[in-house]
């Protein structure tokens, strides 16, 4: 949402701008799945199946809301955050005619 948000398109904008996005999210799901193994949260959470009774139950149980998902929601915070002070730079050092997308600052 929050890459949306940031490089997302509005109503009557270039749709160069919804290719960023795209872009941006496969950044994001790569540079996690370096740092976690996976971006899926099954998986992270050790085939805990959090649909079902049992699965809530092991979830409470491991404490894997601290030990796990508190850490993922850091690293993805971080990697946002890499990721846009990376794309300001980028946009900031950019001559105005070569820039794909308007921006409105």
């Amino acid at each position: 949402m929050v890459i949306g948000m940031i490089y997302g398109r509005g109503e009557n904008q270039d749709r160069s701008l919804t290719e960023l996005t795209y872009q941006t999210t496969t950044e994001l799901l790569d540079k996690f799945t370096e740092k976690q193994g996976t971006f899926i949260c099954r998986r992270l959470l050790g085939d805990c199946e959090l649909t079902t009774p049992e699965g809530q139950n092991e979830f409470k149980e491991k404490d894997l809301l601290n030990k796990v998902c508190k850490e993922c929601v850091r690293n993805v915070v971080e990697i946002i955050e890499d990721i846009v002070d990376k794309r300001n730079e980028v946009f900031k050092e950019e001559p105005a005619h070569h820039r794909n997308v308007e921006r409105s600052e």
